[in-house]
C-alpha cells in the first residue's frame, strides 16, 4: 500500500486515490498569478497541523511576503513557527553558487518532510550559464542542459528520507521544463471568460496513481485554493 501525503487542497486529494505518494516531486506548473504560490503554502500549512515540518525555499518572493499571504488566506504561520521555515535566496552577489548546497543541508538539519521550491524555472534560468562554462557542456545547448539540471535536483531531493517536494515551474509560450522527469505534475491554468476569469487545476502525471486527469475548476477564496467540482470529497 502507498503512503500518500494530503495536500490540503479541499476536493483535490480524490483525485490521486488519497494524496500525493510520500516521498515524490512534484512539478508544480503553471502561468504567472494561477495560484501556484498560494497551493504551496496551503500544501505546508496541512502538513503543519500534521504536527509535520515544512520549508518553503524562495528565489522570487522574501519570508514577509510569504507569510502576508498565509493570512491572506487564513494561514497563520506564526502558530507552527518551530516547524515552518521559510527561506528566501537571491540570485544575486557571490553566494547564489551556494544555493542548492544550503537548501539540501537545511532540508537535513531542519528534518523537513515537506518542501516548497519556488521556483525551478528561476533557478535553472540561474544555474545554465554556470553550467554552460563546464566544458562537457559548452556545446550540448539550453535545453539538454535545462534536463541535466532538472534531474541533478530531483536524484539529490529523493535521497532525503521522508521528504516530499512540490518544485513551482513557471510555464511560458515555449513549454514547461522535462515535466517527464518528475513523479506527478499538477497543473494550474487561468483563463478569461467574458470578462470573468476562470482557473482549471488538472493532475496529467502521478505516477503509482490512477489519477484523475481531467481538468476541474477552482476558486482562490478567503480559505484558499478549492475544488468546485460536485462530489469531490477528501
Amino acid at each position: 500500500m502507498v503512503d500518500r501525503v494530503k495536500t490540503g487542497i479541499p476536493g483535490m486529494d480524490s483525485l490521486i486515490e488519497g494524496g500525493i505518494p510520500k516521498g515524490f516531486s512534484i512539478f508544480l506548473s503553471g502561468q504567472p498569478g494561477a495560484g501556484k504560490s498560494i497551493f504551496g503554502l496551503q500544501f505546508l500549512w496541512e502538513g503543519l497541523k500534521k504536527g509535520e515540518r515544512g520549508l518553503y525555499v524562495s528565489l522570487e518572493q522574501n519570508p514577509e511576503n510569504l507569510y502576508a499571504q498565509g493570512l491572506q488566506f487564513g494561514m497563520d504561520f506564526g502558530k507552527y513557527e518551530k516547524n515552518i521555515q521559510f527561506l528566501s535566496y537571491t540570485l544575486e552577489g557571490e553566494l547564489k553558487t551556494d544555493i542548492m548546497k544550503n537548501v539540501y543541508s537545511a532540508i537535513s538539519s531542519f528534518k523537513a518532510t515537506r518542501l516548497v521550491f519556488d521556483s525551478l524555472s528561476a533557478y535553472i534560468d540561474f544555474a545554465i550559464p554556470k553550467l554552460m562554462k563546464q566544458p562537457y557542456f559548452t556545446n550540448v545547448g539550453t535545453k539538454v542542459g535545462s534536463r541535466y539540471i532538472t534531474h541533478l535536483l530531483l536524484e539529490n531531493l529523493s535521497k532525503m528520507p521522508g521528504l516530499t517536494s512540490l518544485l513551482i515551474n513557471e510555464e511560458t509560450d515555449e513549454g514547461s521544463v522535462a515535466e517527464f522527469l518528475a513523479d506527478g505534475v499538477i497543473s494550474l491554468r487561468q483563463y478569461a471568460v467574458g470578462e470573468e476569469m476562470s482557473r482549471q487545476l488538472s493532475i496529467p502525471k502521478m505516477r503509482l496513481t490512477n489519477n484523475d486527469a481531467s481538468p476541474h475548476l477552482f476558486d482562490i477564496s478567503k480559505g484558499g485554493i478549492s475544488l468546485k467540482s460536485s462530489g469531490l470529497t477528501d
